[in-house]
């Protein structure tokens, strides 16, 4: 933080929490995305979601609709948290 006048503090990072969840938004075209479980590319899939990880908020967990619907496991790379 930085101090604009005494007394008044400027925030200048986002949370850990909402940069995963900023990461986990929808990709640039140049950006390829996979499913965290199966590593299939769902840039052209309808019904995939991207969320912070539950456990640690620093890493984006993408699953395609087919681990959605099937429950699927998914791991974090950085926790090793695992959800269905």
């Amino acid at each position: 933080m930085t101090k604009a006048e005494p007394g008044i503090a400027i925030e200048e990072q986002a949370s850990e929490e909402q940069a995963a969840v900023q990461a986990a938004a929808p990709p640039a075209a140049a950006a390829r995305r996979t499913c965290t479980t199966c590593g299939k590319a769902i840039e052209a899939e309808d019904g995939w979601v991207a969320f912070p990880c539950p456990g640690c908020h620093k890493q984006a967990i993408t699953r395609c609709a087919s681990c959605k619907v099937l429950e699927n496991t998914y791991t974090c790379s950085q926790c090793k948290f695992e959800g269905p």
